[in-house]
């Protein structure tokens, strides 16, 4: 690998070794927490130039319409819910779009301000990983965000029976819905 500015080399190095390095940390905290000898293991392995790490094979096309057969030409509006810092939205939309339904982005703001009611919506999945920075009670901090405002937590007690949790701070949102 090299990395150069106006033609002259800045960085030479290989895949392995930036790797490594990058790795360096999370390895120490591995150390630390699992069993040393595993974590070292897997430390090294990062030098193995033949190693093509995680990769998958699908065994079916990615293209094929798969929910043809099961779904009628309407797609069924998912509202996929997020938070101030989560992940995961994209993907969990490009999943539920290509299972035949119509996702549409909602911010938690947009229901809290009233721009979004659910009732618009057949499903409804929560992405709540690393939401509020992911700080500890990060999930009870959301679900606070519905208890404490009247708007949302009827939407979410009228929906609570369709809603799908993904992730822990959607989880624990449910969860605090309920009682």
């Amino acid at each position: 690998m090299r990395v150069t500015l106006f033609e002259e080399p800045l960085l030479e190095t290989t895949r392995q070794l930036t790797q490594r390095t990058w790795a360096e940390t999370s390895y120490r905290m591995q150390a630390l927490r699992d069993n040393p000898e595993c974590a070292k293991n897997e430390y090294d392995n990062l030098l193995d130039s033949r190693d093509p790490g995680l990769s998958a094979t699908p065994t079916f096309d990615i293209n094929d319409d798969i929910s043809a057969p099961f779904v009628n030409t309407a797609k069924p509006a998912m509202a996929v819910l997020r938070e101030q810092g989560v992940n995961g939205q994209v993907e969990m939309a490009w999943a539920f779009d290509k299972a035949g339904f119509e996702a549409v982005d909602v911010h938690m703001s947009d229901i809290l301000e009233g721009r979004v009611s659910l009732d618009a919506f057949k499903g409804l999945v929560a992405c709540g990983g690393f939401s509020y920075g992911d700080v500890l009670g990060a999930g009870g901090g959301w679900a606070k965000s519905v208890l404490f405002n009247e708007r949302a937590q009827e939407q979410f007690a009228a929906f609570l029976p369709v809603m799908i949790a993904s992730h822990w701070a959607s989880a624990t949102a449910a969860r605090c819905c309920r009682s």
